[in-house]
């Protein structure tokens, strides 16, 4: 009886174990994934202002 407890207590702590591990790894790269998706997006936003500098200055040469 005690044996079999201890197995299921085994299996039961591999499988959490286990379930940890690979949420742990998803949490992981899908904050990598956020990560590199706001930084696209944080450098679109510092393009823009430079952008329309670009084109004003180029406008005002003209």
């Amino acid at each position: 009886m005690f044996l079999w407890l201890g197995g299921i207590r085994v299996i039961f702590c591999c499988i959490v174990w286990q379930i940890s591990l690979v949420s742990k790894y998803y949490h992981e790269s899908w904050l990598q994934s956020e990560s590199s998706r706001t930084r696209r997006f944080l450098m679109k936003i510092e393009r823009f202002p430079y952008i329309e500098s670009n084109a004003f200055n180029y406008q005002r040469s003209k």
